[in-house]
């Protein structure tokens, strides 16, 4: 493909996966913190407690790892708060990494936002983060766009779709929530 952009889509589950997706499943207005310690020298844990996020704090880590998108650190926020399903990976009390899910909670699930801070990557954050957004969505087809990281998601058992279309509705992030 010529297009840097692709799209990818998740992997059927099996019965020990359903098993994980009840004990992780997540449902809008309804989050309780799930912490899952990792096994890694970093002890991160997974949850996702929306409320320990300083969004601040987080908009200047994805700045500062070159992952800002242009959203405010409220319109971040929102992105989160308005998700079916979030990650947060924290070490040592800080935030190391983000991930959600946008579910239909039905047949279909698109992933984004998945970021690890870089001084840590390749030690199974992200794999973390995305395999308790995956059990949270049984049944379900997940789709995602990447730019770089079609190898990773292809570890997870993701693989290429043939097409991936898009259109930004307006100016990009020319919205209320970005005012």
């Amino acid at each position: 493909m010529d297009d840097p952009k692709r799209c990818v889509t998740a992997p059927r589950f099996g019965d020990a996966d359903d098993r994980m997706s009840a004990e992780l499943r997540m449902r809008p207005g309804h989050r309780r913190a799930h912490h899952r310690t990792m096994a890694n020298d970093d002890n991160v844990v997974i949850d996702d407690d929306i409320e320990r996020v300083d969004w601040n704090r987080a908009k200047v880590d994805l700045a500062a790892d070159n992952f800002d998108n242009g959203r405010s650190a409220a319109a971040l926020r929102r992105s989160f708060e308005q998700s079916q399903h979030v990650a947060f990976a924290w070490g040592d009390g800080r935030l190391v990494g983000m991930a959600r899910l946008l579910s239909d909670g039905v047949c279909n699930a698109y992933l984004l936002d998945v970021w690890t801070q870089s001084t840590i990557r390749r030690r199974g954050i992200a794999t973390a983060m995305v395999r308790h957004l995956m059990g949270s969505v049984p049944g379900q087809h997940i789709g995602l766009q990447t730019d770089d990281a079609e190898h990773f998601y292809a570890g997870l058992g993701f693989h290429l779709q043939p097409q991936f279309m898009g259109l930004v509705v307006g100016g990009w992030l020319n919205n209320a929530a970005n005012r």
